[in-house]
């Protein structure tokens, strides 16, 4: 794998990528890539363990080395999902927040379309 890094001194607006896992080095994996691929340059990507105890934690270290601005927060104690939506949102740095699922992937050049459309949107 090659080191994705990501370029905080873009021109296009911060999007916070907030992944809360438990339990699932199955898919876990694919969600992060999914998110390391992207070709918008301007990603900030929190993965929040739930107290996960099979080997989703190594899957995640292993991604930080490709990707440095991965960020990981472990719980120590399961919080339940509305628990680690609260802290995913207090933890975010931009005014675009974006939850994925463990199990889910990010197609390609979505966050381009996505941010498009919310700046689109906003009022002058």
């Amino acid at each position: 794998m090659d080191t994705v890094m990501m370029n905080s001194s873009s021109n296009n607006p911060l999007v916070t990528i907030i992944t809360i896992v438990f339990n699932n080095v199955t898919t876990i994996r694919n969600a992060v890539q999914s998110v390391a691929y992207q070709d918008y340059d301007n990603i900030e990507h929190i993965v929040i363990d739930n107290c996960s105890n099979d080997e989703t934690i190594q899957v995640i270290k292993e991604w930080q080395n490709v990707i440095p601005s991965l960020e990981l927060i472990r719980n120590n104690a399961n919080l339940g999902i509305e628990g680690n939506l609260i802290l995913g949102s207090v933890c975010s740095q931009s005014e675009y927040t974006w939850m994925l699922s463990d199990h889910q992937r990010l197609r390609k050049g979505v966050l381009y379309e996505l941010i498009e459309l919310l700046e689109s949107d906003k009022p002058d």
